[in-house]
């Protein structure tokens, strides 16, 4: 008899449960609010009234309550319409955020889905970024957020704390903040100023002394802002020195002269925008003429989006920071900078890769193992022209057959035979003082081949704007950082590093503990008093990324 009852026990919650057919009066048992959520959030169109963004943290949300709805507090409604409003302080637009929808409707199913969605995605960029680019495609380990953003809609609304859970998931640090706050200046220089444009044509560069049809407009562009008197000069006004005092000239410039004092002009405005101070008006210097104010305002958009990237990237209180648009390795402790150096990046059709890895080892009197891509389009026409340019760079050629690596003789091989297609050696230049890598190399062994390294040609570093490389990160001060990496060992002072630096034969050093190091590219920042400071967009990801961002 017990048998017969646990059976008919059985036979009826199986009746009962949705997977027995019952579906339909499960769902029928929602109420109409959660039901109608149920179908908008379950659907594949539209019907919310703007596509969703976020549908599978949608769902796991609405499913653990059942469906019913999340902002029937007009408080937290408010609270939410409020953050939204508010995402314009961080570079965000709050249109993307279902704003308009939301106002214009006052109640129901669709009203409440969009809100959810709303904060979800607020969330989702606040917390990690939009574009988040250092991971798309170079980095070995892509990071997560860890930020469970579901979880988090649910504790705000529990506490009835909307606009501060959004808030908080924002960076907090002091360099976030300071470009906040240069955002601001930059908007107003937008809905304010207008800066003339510098027309194409003429020569390559403009040197100091030399003429140019283009100086008249270079003058009224510097004019606008502020960084020499007016946009011309009349033959009274122009002045030269004489014995140490300001004296009339005798006769008028042309108008077309670029004279000196344009050219204390324009080295103020390569001192501001982190370009060569030489007075010389290159491509880099015409380019950042060229910037209106509408795009310096999308600059500081762009680098908050990436700073809201790099909150889950930078995790350590020590780490190695190179910024590409500052070409500087900036090395760091307790989150502060201890130690800054120049760098020289990749040129723009060789990249330096935006990536993060850890230092693992130090590779003392390297040697160069050049990389087929750089075999063939820079050595080979330069081995063409004279044959004995590869033992005169110390190297040597190898080819890879059944029996192993052989090496083979340079002179028994017809190089006006040899190109792309077929290029079957390997070139590898000895340890010396002249070795493209110069005399250490800093490993993070990456799928890009990148890494740290000396070089022999130290002029470069003069330079402003120092992309010269083929993607690998030439350092200024390689001997500190050796001693920095290798400090706590107990083993290597500054004259066993000198001497490992002078081997003929290559000598590698694991490190004690491994160093992280981000490869970045912000290109504003916000000094003390609010002000934005930009760089050249070197490699053209801001303007890349400014119609996403900033709609331009």
């Amino acid at each position: 008899m017990q048998v017969v009852a646990a059976a008919l026990v059985l036979f009826l919650t199986v009746l009962s449960s949705p997977s027995a057919g019952n579906a339909e009066e499960a769902k029928a048992a929602l109420s109409p609010a959660a039901a109608g959520i149920e179908q908008l959030v379950r659907s594949r169109g539209d019907e919310a009234g703007e596509p969703l963004e976020l549908r599978a943290q949608l769902e796991r949300f609405y499913s653990a309550r059942s469906f019913e709805p999340a902002f029937g507090s007009e408080r937290d409604s408010r609270a939410l319409i409020e953050a939204i409003k508010g995402a314009g302080e961080h570079g965000l637009r709050p249109e993307r955020y279902h704003l308009n929808s939301i106002e214009r409707l006052e109640s129901g199913p669709a009203r409440d889905v969009l809100m959810t969605d709303a904060f979800l995605t607020l969330a989702s960029h606040l917390d990690a970024g939009i574009e988040n680019p250092y991971f798309s495609r170079a980095n070995q380990q892509r990071p997560q957020s860890g930020t469970d953003l579901v979880a988090a809609l649910a504790a705000a609304l529990e506490r009835r704390d909307v606009k501060g859970a959004l808030e908080r998931l924002a960076p907090q640090t002091e360099e976030y903040r300071r470009l906040m706050a240069a955002m601001k200046r930059a908007d107003e220089m937008a809905a304010s100023e207008s800066w003339p444009r510098v027309p194409e044509g003429g020569a390559r560069k403009i040197e100091p002394g030399k003429r140019d049809p283009r100086i008249p407009a270079i003058r009224a562009r510097l004019a606008a802002e502020g960084f020499v008197q007016g946009p011309s000069r009349s033959a009274e006004r122009n002045r030269s020195e004489i014995n140490g005092h300001m004296a009339a000239s005798s006769a008028a410039l042309p108008e077309d002269l670029y004279d000196e004092e344009l050219v204390q002009a324009v080295m103020s405005f390569q001192e501001k925008y982190g370009l060569g101070v030489d007075g010389v008006i290159g491509r880099a210097t015409l380019a950042n003429l060229n910037y209106d104010p509408a795009f310096r305002a999308c600059q500081v958009r762009v680098n908050l989006d990436r700073l809201r990237g790099l909150r889950h990237v930078i995790v350590t209180d020590r780490y190695a920071l190179v910024n590409i648009p500052e070409f500087s390795l900036t090395i760091y402790e307790n989150g502060a900078p201890i130690k800054e150096m120049k760098v020289i990046a990749g040129m723009v059709d060789r990249k330096s890769p935006l990536m993060s890895d850890n230092i693992r080892f130090i590779v003392f009197s390297p040697k160069w193992h050049v990389p087929r891509s750089i075999a063939v389009k820079d050595k080979l026409p330069k081995i063409k022209k004279d044959p004995s340019y590869i033992r005169r760079q110390g190297m040597k050629v190898y080819t890879v057959g059944e029996t192993g690596i052989e090496e083979v003789e340079p002179e028994s091989i017809d190089w006006e035979e040899v190109d792309a297609s077929n290029f079957a050696y390997r070139i590898v230049q000895d340890a010396r003082d002249d070795n493209a890598l110069g005399r250490v190399k800093f490993m993070f062994p990456n799928r890009h081949d990148v890494y740290l390294h000396d070089t022999p040609t130290k002029s470069l570093f003069n330079s402003g704007t120092r992309t010269f490389s083929s993607g690998c990160i030439r350092i200024s001060d390689p001997i500190w950082f050796a001693e920095y990496l290798l400090r706590d060992t107990g083993a290597w002072d500054r004259g066993r590093i000198d001497g490992a630096m002078k081997r003929a034969s290559p000598l590698v050093v694991d490190l004690p503990e491994k160093m992280p190091i981000h490869i970045l590219y912000i290109s504003a920042r916000g000094d003390e008093r609010g002000e934005p400071v930009f760089r050249h967009d070197v490699y053209g990801f801001d303007r890349a990324l400014s119609k996403r961002l900033c709609g331009q």
